[in-house]
Protein backbone atom coordinates (compact mmCIF):
# COMPACT_ATOMS: atom_id res chain seq x y z
CA UNK A 1 0.00 0.00 0.00
CA UNK A 2 1.29 3.49 -0.61
CA UNK A 3 0.63 6.75 1.29
CA UNK A 4 0.58 8.87 -1.68
CA UNK A 5 0.26 9.06 -5.69
CA UNK A 6 1.57 11.74 -7.65
CA UNK A 7 -0.30 13.43 -10.40
CA UNK A 8 1.52 15.42 -11.95
CA UNK A 9 2.40 16.91 -16.11
CA UNK A 10 5.26 15.69 -17.54
CA UNK A 11 6.55 19.39 -17.71
CA UNK A 12 7.07 19.48 -14.16
CA UNK A 13 8.57 16.39 -13.56
CA UNK A 14 12.15 17.28 -13.14
CA UNK A 15 11.52 20.62 -11.78
CA UNK A 16 8.70 19.88 -9.66
CA UNK A 17 7.99 16.41 -9.12
CA UNK A 18 11.53 14.50 -8.44
CA UNK A 19 12.58 16.75 -6.28
CA UNK A 20 9.04 16.07 -3.93
CA UNK A 21 9.57 12.75 -4.33
CA UNK A 22 12.84 12.40 -3.05
CA UNK A 23 11.73 14.99 -0.16
CA UNK A 24 8.91 12.30 0.54
CA UNK A 25 10.83 9.30 0.55
CA UNK A 26 13.59 10.69 2.79
CA UNK A 27 10.78 11.12 4.95
CA UNK A 28 9.84 7.49 5.38
CA UNK A 29 6.74 7.65 3.59
CA UNK A 30 5.81 5.44 0.59
CA UNK A 31 5.07 7.14 -2.67
CA UNK A 32 3.65 6.11 -5.74
CA UNK A 33 5.48 7.84 -8.67
CA UNK A 34 5.50 6.67 -12.37
CA UNK A 35 9.02 7.41 -12.97
CA UNK A 36 10.15 4.57 -10.76
CA UNK A 37 6.86 2.32 -10.87
CA UNK A 38 6.03 2.13 -14.48
CA UNK A 39 8.57 -0.20 -16.40
CA UNK A 40 9.39 -1.24 -20.08
CA UNK A 41 6.75 -2.81 -21.50
CA UNK A 42 3.56 -2.16 -18.54
CA UNK A 43 0.38 -1.28 -19.85
CA UNK A 44 0.46 2.63 -18.91
CA UNK A 45 -3.29 2.69 -17.53
CA UNK A 46 -2.87 -0.29 -16.11
CA UNK A 47 -0.55 0.65 -13.89
CA UNK A 48 -1.73 3.83 -13.31
CA UNK A 49 -5.11 2.66 -12.47
CA UNK A 50 -3.64 0.28 -10.23
CA UNK A 51 -1.12 3.00 -8.23
CA UNK A 52 -4.53 4.94 -7.80
CA UNK A 53 -6.31 2.12 -6.10
CA UNK A 54 -3.04 1.15 -4.08
CA UNK A 55 -3.06 4.72 -2.52
CA UNK A 56 -4.22 6.33 0.48
CA UNK A 57 -4.19 9.46 -1.08
CA UNK A 58 -3.68 11.14 -3.89
CA UNK A 59 -1.05 14.18 -4.40
CA UNK A 60 -2.06 16.48 -7.26
CA UNK A 61 0.82 18.59 -8.92
CA UNK A 62 -1.94 21.75 -10.36
CA UNK A 63 0.11 24.07 -12.83
CA UNK A 64 -1.15 25.33 -16.04
CA UNK A 65 0.39 22.19 -17.33
CA UNK A 66 -1.94 19.57 -15.68
CA UNK A 67 -4.93 21.34 -17.07
CA UNK A 68 -3.47 20.55 -20.52
CA UNK A 69 -3.06 16.55 -20.51
CA UNK A 70 -5.22 13.86 -20.95
CA UNK A 71 -3.24 11.68 -18.84
CA UNK A 72 -3.45 14.40 -15.47
CA UNK A 73 -7.46 14.79 -16.22
CA UNK A 74 -8.57 11.16 -16.31
CA UNK A 75 -6.26 10.75 -12.96
CA UNK A 76 -8.44 13.61 -11.34
CA UNK A 77 -11.26 11.81 -12.44
CA UNK A 78 -10.57 8.32 -11.18
CA UNK A 79 -9.33 10.25 -7.87
CA UNK A 80 -12.67 12.03 -7.61
CA UNK A 81 -14.88 8.48 -7.81
CA UNK A 82 -12.81 7.31 -5.56
CA UNK A 83 -13.60 10.33 -3.24
CA UNK A 84 -17.26 9.14 -3.14
CA UNK A 85 -17.16 6.06 -2.33
CA UNK A 86 -14.52 5.91 -0.12
CA UNK A 87 -13.64 9.49 1.23
CA UNK A 88 -9.67 9.26 -0.30
CA UNK A 89 -9.10 12.84 -0.41
CA UNK A 90 -6.87 14.94 -3.16
CA UNK A 91 -4.20 16.99 -1.58
CA UNK A 92 -3.38 19.65 -4.15
CA UNK A 93 0.15 21.18 -4.42
CA UNK A 94 -0.19 24.70 -7.00
CA UNK A 95 2.53 25.19 -8.31
CA UNK A 96 3.25 28.44 -10.78
CA UNK A 97 -0.70 29.00 -10.92
CA UNK A 98 -2.94 31.08 -9.73
CA UNK A 99 -6.67 30.85 -7.58
CA UNK A 100 -8.21 32.40 -10.60
CA UNK A 101 -6.30 30.06 -13.42
CA UNK A 102 -7.11 26.79 -11.40
CA UNK A 103 -11.06 27.92 -10.88
CA UNK A 104 -11.38 28.71 -14.44
CA UNK A 105 -9.97 25.09 -15.46
CA UNK A 106 -12.28 23.41 -12.48
CA UNK A 107 -14.52 24.69 -10.00
CA UNK A 108 -14.39 22.22 -7.55
CA UNK A 109 -11.09 21.98 -6.86
CA UNK A 110 -10.63 25.82 -6.14
CA UNK A 111 -12.56 25.15 -3.47
CA UNK A 112 -10.25 22.37 -1.49
CA UNK A 113 -7.08 24.14 0.24
CA UNK A 114 -4.28 24.05 -1.34
CA UNK A 115 -0.63 24.86 -0.77
CA UNK A 116 1.82 26.34 -3.02
CA UNK A 117 5.32 24.81 -4.20
CA UNK A 118 6.54 27.74 -4.00
CA UNK A 119 6.79 28.19 -0.01
CA UNK A 120 8.98 25.27 0.07
CA UNK A 121 9.57 21.87 0.07
CA UNK A 122 9.49 21.58 3.87
CA UNK A 123 6.36 23.74 4.23
CA UNK A 124 4.50 21.60 1.61
CA UNK A 125 5.80 18.27 3.31
CA UNK A 126 4.55 19.06 6.64
CA UNK A 127 0.79 20.37 5.49
CA UNK A 128 1.07 16.91 3.83
CA UNK A 129 1.88 15.33 6.91
CA UNK A 130 -0.75 16.85 8.87
CA UNK A 131 -2.74 14.77 6.59
CA UNK A 132 -1.33 11.57 5.78
CA UNK A 133 0.08 11.55 9.34
CA UNK A 134 3.73 11.82 10.22
CA UNK A 135 6.51 11.00 8.96
CA UNK A 136 7.79 7.33 9.97
CA UNK A 137 11.50 8.26 9.94
CA UNK A 138 13.46 12.50 10.15
CA UNK A 139 15.06 12.70 6.45
CA UNK A 140 18.67 11.35 6.97
CA UNK A 141 21.94 13.55 6.20
CA UNK A 142 22.66 11.11 2.92
CA UNK A 143 18.98 11.58 1.69
CA UNK A 144 18.79 15.32 2.14
CA UNK A 145 22.40 15.46 -0.13
CA UNK A 146 20.71 13.52 -2.58
CA UNK A 147 18.11 15.96 -2.93
CA UNK A 148 19.68 18.77 -2.99
CA UNK A 149 22.56 17.13 -5.53
CA UNK A 150 19.47 16.54 -7.48
CA UNK A 151 19.15 20.07 -7.83
CA UNK A 152 22.92 20.88 -9.10
CA UNK A 153 22.66 19.51 -12.87
CA UNK A 154 26.17 17.48 -12.14
CA UNK A 155 28.01 20.56 -11.45
CA UNK A 156 31.05 20.28 -8.94
CA UNK A 157 31.02 23.79 -7.32
CA UNK A 158 27.47 23.50 -6.27
CA UNK A 159 27.47 19.71 -5.34
CA UNK A 160 30.24 20.46 -3.29
CA UNK A 161 28.59 23.49 -1.76
CA UNK A 162 25.60 20.89 -0.88
CA UNK A 163 27.90 18.33 0.46
CA UNK A 164 29.18 20.95 2.63
CA UNK A 165 26.50 22.67 4.50
CA UNK A 166 24.70 18.99 5.01
CA UNK A 167 27.89 17.41 6.40
CA UNK A 168 29.29 20.80 8.08
CA UNK A 169 26.38 23.21 8.12
CA UNK A 170 29.04 25.89 6.74
CA UNK A 171 30.61 25.66 3.12
CA UNK A 172 34.67 26.36 2.19
CA UNK A 173 35.73 30.04 1.62
CA UNK A 174 36.58 28.89 -2.01
CA UNK A 175 33.04 27.89 -3.17
CA UNK A 176 31.90 31.34 -4.33
CA UNK A 177 35.05 31.89 -6.33
CA UNK A 178 34.70 28.44 -7.67
CA UNK A 179 31.26 28.93 -8.67
CA UNK A 180 31.89 32.52 -9.87
CA UNK A 181 35.10 31.58 -12.07
CA UNK A 182 33.39 28.32 -13.38
CA UNK A 183 29.81 27.99 -13.54
CA UNK A 184 28.02 30.27 -16.22
CA UNK A 185 25.16 32.87 -14.83
CA UNK A 186 22.38 31.22 -16.16
CA UNK A 187 23.04 27.61 -14.78
CA UNK A 188 24.14 29.32 -11.74
CA UNK A 189 21.29 31.21 -11.58
CA UNK A 190 19.10 27.86 -12.76
CA UNK A 191 20.44 25.43 -10.02
CA UNK A 192 19.54 28.60 -6.96
CA UNK A 193 16.46 28.80 -8.55
CA UNK A 194 15.72 25.37 -7.90
CA UNK A 195 18.19 24.64 -4.40
CA UNK A 196 15.71 27.55 -2.95
CA UNK A 197 12.28 25.05 -2.71
CA UNK A 198 14.09 21.99 -1.54
CA UNK A 199 16.37 23.55 0.53
CA UNK A 200 15.95 22.49 5.00
CA UNK A 201 14.81 25.35 6.94
CA UNK A 202 18.13 25.01 8.57
CA UNK A 203 20.27 25.37 5.36
CA UNK A 204 18.57 28.64 4.22
CA UNK A 205 20.83 31.24 5.82
CA UNK A 206 23.93 29.57 3.99
CA UNK A 207 22.25 29.76 0.99
CA UNK A 208 21.05 33.51 1.13
CA UNK A 209 25.21 33.83 2.13
CA UNK A 210 25.57 31.91 -1.06
CA UNK A 211 23.69 34.31 -2.94
CA UNK A 212 25.26 37.42 -1.18
CA UNK A 213 28.81 36.01 -1.66
CA UNK A 214 28.40 35.77 -5.57
CA UNK A 215 25.69 38.66 -5.90
CA UNK A 216 27.85 41.02 -7.62
CA UNK A 217 29.28 39.13 -10.41
CA UNK A 218 26.34 36.17 -10.92
CA UNK A 219 23.27 38.88 -11.28
CA UNK A 220 21.78 37.17 -8.02
CA UNK A 221 17.90 39.31 -8.46
CA UNK A 222 15.64 40.27 -5.44
CA UNK A 223 13.17 37.88 -7.08
CA UNK A 224 15.84 35.39 -5.87
CA UNK A 225 16.11 36.28 -2.76
CA UNK A 226 13.45 37.90 -1.79
CA UNK A 227 12.08 34.01 -2.30
CA UNK A 228 14.64 32.63 0.32
CA UNK A 229 13.54 35.42 2.92
CA UNK A 230 9.99 34.40 1.98
CA UNK A 231 10.38 30.73 3.26
CA UNK A 232 11.18 32.14 6.90
CA UNK A 233 14.58 33.53 6.60
CA UNK A 234 14.41 35.73 9.98
CA UNK A 235 15.68 39.13 10.50
CA UNK A 236 18.39 37.75 12.90
CA UNK A 237 20.00 34.72 10.46
CA UNK A 238 20.08 38.58 7.80
CA UNK A 239 21.75 39.99 10.20
CA UNK A 240 24.35 36.96 10.82
CA UNK A 241 25.60 37.79 7.51
CA UNK A 242 25.75 41.44 7.33
CA UNK A 243 29.63 40.83 6.44
CA UNK A 244 28.56 39.49 3.15
CA UNK A 245 26.67 42.19 1.75
CA UNK A 246 27.35 42.81 -1.64
CA UNK A 247 29.41 45.95 -2.51
CA UNK A 248 26.48 47.00 -5.41
CA UNK A 249 23.34 45.25 -3.03
CA UNK A 250 20.51 46.50 -4.60
CA UNK A 251 17.89 48.85 -2.88
CA UNK A 252 15.63 45.82 -2.03
CA UNK A 253 19.05 44.15 -0.44
CA UNK A 254 19.91 46.93 1.46
CA UNK A 255 16.67 47.98 2.97
CA UNK A 256 15.92 44.25 4.10
CA UNK A 257 19.92 44.88 6.02
CA UNK A 258 18.93 48.16 7.23
CA UNK A 259 15.34 46.85 8.78
CA UNK A 260 17.10 43.73 10.58
CA UNK A 261 19.80 45.82 12.13
CA UNK A 262 16.70 47.81 13.24
CA UNK A 263 14.40 45.34 14.60
CA UNK A 264 17.32 43.25 16.11
CA UNK A 265 16.87 42.15 19.85
CA UNK A 266 20.53 42.48 20.43
CA UNK A 267 22.69 46.01 19.83
CA UNK A 268 24.20 45.74 16.48
CA UNK A 269 27.37 47.38 17.51
CA UNK A 270 29.38 50.37 15.92
CA UNK A 271 32.46 47.39 14.72
CA UNK A 272 30.08 45.75 13.75
CA UNK A 273 28.07 48.80 11.44
CA UNK A 274 31.52 49.94 9.90
CA UNK A 275 31.63 46.60 8.62
CA UNK A 276 28.52 46.62 6.87
CA UNK A 277 29.67 50.28 5.58
CA UNK A 278 32.15 49.13 3.51
CA UNK A 279 29.46 47.72 0.60
CA UNK A 280 29.36 51.22 -1.09
CA UNK A 281 25.84 50.70 -1.90
CA UNK A 282 24.26 50.22 1.57
CA UNK A 283 26.36 53.90 2.52
CA UNK A 284 24.40 55.29 -0.12
CA UNK A 285 21.46 53.54 0.73
CA UNK A 286 21.74 55.02 4.35
CA UNK A 287 22.55 58.51 2.86
CA UNK A 288 19.94 59.02 0.89
CA UNK A 289 16.85 56.57 1.68
CA UNK A 290 17.22 56.12 5.73
CA UNK A 291 19.16 58.46 7.44
CA UNK A 292 16.41 58.93 10.34
CA UNK A 293 16.55 54.55 10.86
CA UNK A 294 20.14 54.86 10.75
CA UNK A 295 20.29 57.72 13.82
CA UNK A 296 18.20 55.70 15.42
CA UNK A 297 20.64 52.54 15.39
CA UNK A 298 23.35 54.86 16.66
CA UNK A 299 21.20 56.29 19.06
CA UNK A 300 21.30 52.81 20.84
CA UNK A 301 25.17 52.91 21.48
CA UNK A 302 24.71 55.84 23.77
CA UNK A 303 22.00 54.49 25.32
CA UNK A 304 24.35 51.06 25.74
CA UNK A 305 27.34 52.90 26.89
CA UNK A 306 29.06 52.11 23.75
CA UNK A 307 32.06 54.81 24.76
CA UNK A 308 35.22 55.28 23.40
CA UNK A 309 34.44 52.99 20.45
CA UNK A 310 36.52 53.07 17.47
CA UNK A 311 34.32 53.61 14.41
CA UNK A 312 34.93 54.70 10.82
CA UNK A 313 34.65 58.67 9.48
CA UNK A 314 31.64 57.23 7.17
CA UNK A 315 29.68 56.25 10.08
CA UNK A 316 30.54 59.89 11.88
CA UNK A 317 29.47 61.48 9.02
CA UNK A 318 26.00 59.95 8.03
CA UNK A 319 25.54 60.88 12.20
CA UNK A 320 26.60 64.23 11.72
CA UNK A 321 24.70 64.66 8.16
CA UNK A 322 21.51 64.02 10.07
CA UNK A 323 22.15 65.58 13.72
CA UNK A 324 24.22 68.84 12.12
CA UNK A 325 25.98 69.25 15.30
CA UNK A 326 29.29 70.36 15.71
CA UNK A 327 29.47 67.97 18.51
CA UNK A 328 28.46 64.80 17.52
CA UNK A 329 31.93 62.97 18.26
CA UNK A 330 31.44 64.52 21.63
CA UNK A 331 28.23 63.71 22.09
CA UNK A 332 29.00 60.03 21.32
CA UNK A 333 32.49 59.64 22.11
CA UNK A 334 33.08 58.04 19.25
CA UNK A 335 37.17 58.24 18.14
CA UNK A 336 37.88 58.33 14.30
CA UNK A 337 39.93 55.52 12.11
CA UNK A 338 40.54 55.45 8.74
CA UNK A 339 39.25 52.96 6.24
CA UNK A 340 41.93 52.25 3.83
CA UNK A 341 40.88 50.81 0.04
CA UNK A 342 44.21 50.02 -1.73
CA UNK A 343 41.45 49.55 -4.92
CA UNK A 344 39.84 52.46 -4.40
CA UNK A 345 36.40 50.66 -5.84
CA UNK A 346 34.40 52.28 -3.06
CA UNK A 347 35.08 55.42 -4.75
CA UNK A 348 33.81 54.16 -8.53
CA UNK A 349 30.61 52.86 -6.83
CA UNK A 350 29.94 56.19 -5.36
CA UNK A 351 30.23 58.09 -8.75
CA UNK A 352 28.32 55.60 -10.49
CA UNK A 353 24.75 56.28 -8.57
CA UNK A 354 22.11 58.33 -9.37
CA UNK A 355 23.05 60.43 -6.02
CA UNK A 356 26.37 61.59 -7.46
CA UNK A 357 25.17 65.12 -7.13
CA UNK A 358 24.28 64.70 -3.26
CA UNK A 359 27.52 66.96 -1.39
CA UNK A 360 26.27 65.25 1.64
CA UNK A 361 27.04 61.75 -0.10
CA UNK A 362 30.19 62.77 -1.84
CA UNK A 363 31.62 63.50 1.60
CA UNK A 364 31.11 60.20 2.76
CA UNK A 365 32.54 58.67 0.18
CA UNK A 366 35.66 60.72 0.94
CA UNK A 367 35.27 59.99 3.90
CA UNK A 368 35.92 56.67 3.63
CA UNK A 369 38.87 56.70 1.78
CA UNK A 370 42.24 56.58 3.29
CA UNK A 371 43.83 60.22 3.92
CA UNK A 372 47.09 59.70 2.81
CA UNK A 373 46.33 59.26 -0.55
CA UNK A 374 43.18 61.33 -0.89
CA UNK A 375 43.80 65.49 0.05
CA UNK A 376 40.97 67.50 1.08
CA UNK A 377 42.20 70.13 -1.23
CA UNK A 378 41.84 68.21 -4.06
CA UNK A 379 38.16 66.52 -3.36
CA UNK A 380 36.73 68.60 -6.34
CA UNK A 381 39.13 67.29 -8.92
CA UNK A 382 38.45 63.63 -7.76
Amino acid sequence: MFDLFISHASENKEEVVEPLYLYLTAKGYKVWFDKYEIKLGDSIRSKINAGLQESRYGLVILSPDFFKKKWTKDELSALYSQEEIDGKRILPVWYNISEQEIKKYDSKLVCKFGVKYELGLDIVVEKIAEVVGKPKIPPRPEDLLKLYISACYDVEAFKEFCSDIVEKNDFRISTPTEIVDKVPILIQQKIISRLIPIVNQSHLKLLFTLCCLIYDKSEISDDVLSTIISRGLSDEEILDTYAYIPRRASNFLCKKFLRSIECSTSVFTPVQFETICLSGAFLDYCLTKENIVFYKIVSRWEKDNFTGVYVGDAVQFIVGAYERVKDIKEKYKLKRIVVSWDDRHLLDDFFESESKENNIYRMAAWFCLDRGKTERDNWPNQ
